[in-house]
């Protein structure tokens, strides 16, 4: 009975020592700046079910409305119900969009051409509009960023 026990012994503290080198633990993604050229010519899509949120950034709408520079992080939705290639932009812990269709994939083909993996993309942004003017005249909230591919 003690030989037995003592195997079972050795056994559970082996098992626990090896399992422990074999189960990785995820890493956290690191921030990686992409590349700029000043132009802010990159438009978001979907920022009309966000306005809440760029509302929330901004402050509140004015007369004249926003030009607010901000920086953005690209978060891959690998699981996005609507579209496995989705990538979420995100400002000051917020959602705010998401890129097209089409530059979700080739922001995808970027990250692999160069062998980035595990790493949120970020880049500086504006948020244009948000306007109120006394005639009842308002405007919505849009998202450009500056990042070039």
């Amino acid at each position: 009975m003690e030989i037995v026990s003592l195997f079972l012994f050795f056994g559970v503290i082996y098992g626990y020592f090896y399992l422990k080198k074999k189960v990785k633990t995820p890493t956290t993604p690191k921030l990686y700046n992409l590349p700029t050229n000043g132009g802010y010519d990159l438009e978001i899509v979907g920022e009309a079910s966000f306005q809440d949120n760029l509302l929330a950034i901004c402050g509140r709408k004015t007369k004249n409305g926003h030009n607010k520079k901000t920086i953005v992080y690209l978060i891959l939705e690998d699981n996005n119900p609507v579209d496995k290639n989705a990538v979420r932009i995100d400002a000051e812990g917020k959602t705010v969009g998401y890129l097209s269709r089409a530059v979700a994939i080739k922001y995808r083909d970027y990250l692999k051409h160069y062998q980035l993996t595990n790493i949120i993309g970020t880049c500086p942004a504006v948020i244009k509009g948000g306007w109120e003017r006394d005639n009842g005249d308002s405007g919505h909230f849009g998202v450009w960023l500056d990042f070039t591919l």
